[in-house]
């Protein structure tokens, strides 16, 4: 099949698309403008007092480096060896052993994160 056969076979199946959705567009319109529709009614849209932060004070579990190596080393196998490097060259460290101790709650936080989403 040539190129040219190709290409003229993919504009009529966008011609056909395009004719169904334009299709599918008239039957909405058509269902939404009948006159069986009760008539809306206006709602009173009322300020209200925003409510007061309550700020949480963050209570960070403390790890040990061997918690920290556990977690990260799941994360490593898993094949996202590159993320937990970078992650702890952010924290200046190019392995975790010299991380510093400080940083491992940081560290373990954002490493449960790699290769959830």
């Amino acid at each position: 099949m040539s190129k040219m056969s190709e290409l003229l076979m993919v504009i009529d199946e966008m011609i056909n698309c395009g004719e169904g959705m334009i299709k599918s567009a008239k039957q909405l319109k058509d269902i939404f403008s009948t006159e069986d529709l009760p008539e809306s009614k206006a709602v009173a849209i009322t300020k209200t007092k925003a409510l007061p932060v309550i700020e949480k004070q963050s209570e960070m579990k403390t790890y040990t480096k061997e918690e920290a190596r556990s977690i990260l080393s799941v994360k490593s196998a898993s094949g996202y060896g590159k993320e937990v490097k970078s992650l702890l060259s952010k924290y200046g460290a190019d392995k975790l052993s010299a991380l510093k101790s400080e940083n491992y709650a940081a560290v373990v936080a954002e490493g449960e994160v790699i290769g959830n989403g």
